[in-house]
């Protein structure tokens, strides 16, 4: 394997690392919005996040996630 393969193969292994740590972290924010909203008794902001990314965005927002 040459050099370039090498970094090649890094840079592949990097991305692949850092899109699972990105979908890691988007999970437990929506979790952590979803048991926020339960807690609050909020079913209906609940069932217009998940059908409506920019309404989760805003209640990201609200609740400081």
């Amino acid at each position: 394997m040459d050099v370039y393969n090498a970094i090649d193969e890094l840079i592949a292994d990097g991305k692949a690392e850092g899109k699972a740590i990105g979908l890691e972290l988007g999970q437990k924010r929506v979790n952590e919005l979803i048991l926020l909203l339960a807690r609050a008794g909020r079913t209906q902001d609940l069932i217009l996040a998940a059908g409506d990314r920019e309404y989760q965005e805003k209640l990201f927002e609200e609740f400081g996630i």
